[in-house]
């Protein structure tokens, strides 16, 4: 089964969520940029790798059929907190874990998210970094 290969992007000097709609990994790309991003009005404007966060869509949709990409927050409704998405390295798949590292703290598989009760994107940890903090009592 394919699935759709979509990237967004946060701009931090802007503090702002793109989407990204081309990529280039070479040193001549177009102004020493690397990707192009757009704002909502489809207008766009090149980035460097280094001036941005990159972030892959999941392949999977919430139960609002909201499409999840890696740094979102989520409802896990079935353990009752927010857990943030994160690609593990390590396992050579997304997690999804209390806290931003995914080597601290507990992490469950993402995909029995979809086999339980399911969750609902609430944010993501660039926009809403206070969501996770509810889980510690902060």
């Amino acid at each position: 089964m394919e699935r759709e290969t979509l990237f967004r992007c946060y701009v931090k000097s802007e503090k702002k969520m793109y989407e990204v709609h081309a990529i280039y990994f070479s040193e001549q790309s177009k102004n020493g940029k690397d990707l192009i991003v757009c704002d909502e009005e489809g207008i766009g404007e090149w980035r460097a790798f280094e001036d941005v966060e990159l972030m892959e869509f999941t392949g999977k949709c919430d139960k609002n059929g909201k499409k999840i990409f890696e740094g979102d927050i989520v409802w896990d409704f079935a353990e009752e907190e927010y857990l943030v998405i994160l690609w593990c390295q390590k396992l050579g798949r997304y997690v999804r874990s209390e806290t931003i590292d995914v080597n601290k703290g507990l992490w469950y598989s993402f995909n029995d998210i979809f086999e339980e009760e399911g969750c609902e994107v609430k944010g993501n940890i660039y926009d809403n970094p206070e969501l996770l903090e509810v889980n510690s009592g902060s």
